[in-house]
């Protein structure tokens, strides 16, 4: 069970990784309906696109982000906060960290959305990139509050 702080950073992870890959996904699904026909199956995977109908399934690009977090997120806030903290300084810990999350999460996009592998990649490490912005724009309001501004 995790404290209050931590269910709100990953409240505020999903908020913002969420609407993030499924914007990206939206474009990549756009690109990919646009681009001509290559033949090769290595170079036109099968989307997230309904069967028959082309109906792009929101709520499963939705799930599988939501998904790549939940399952990442622990694990970094453990690892920040107790595992490593006492053993790596703050600049090479959160890189290794967020690069852990980016690439698991990239293995969460590709295989839950059949993302090819560099889409998947890039739509991570944005996602990842925008929460963790956000985060740091949130901690330093946060205790600019606190010290009475």
């Amino acid at each position: 069970m995790g404290s209050a702080v931590q269910w709100a950073a990953m409240g505020l992870s999903l908020a913002v990784e969420v609407p993030v890959a499924v914007a990206l996904v939206r474009v990549w699904a756009s690109r990919r309906a646009n681009a001509p026909c290559e033949g090769s199956a290595s170079s036109q995977p099968e989307a997230i696109v309904s069967a028959g109908s082309g109906a792009f399934s929101w709520p499963r690009v939705a799930s599988v982000a939501a998904a790549g977090t939940l399952l990442t997120h622990p694990v970094v806030w453990w690892a920040n906060t107790v595992g490593l903290n006492p053993l790596v300084s703050s600049t090479p810990r959160l890189a290794f960290l967020e690069s852990f999350a980016v690439s698991v999460e990239a293995v969460v996009y590709a295989v839950g959305l059949r993302l090819g592998w560099r889409w998947a990649l890039g739509v991570s490490l944005l996602a990842n990139g925008a929460s963790f912005a956000v985060g740091l724009l949130a901690v330093r309001a946060w205790r600019w509050w606190l010290l009475g501004h």
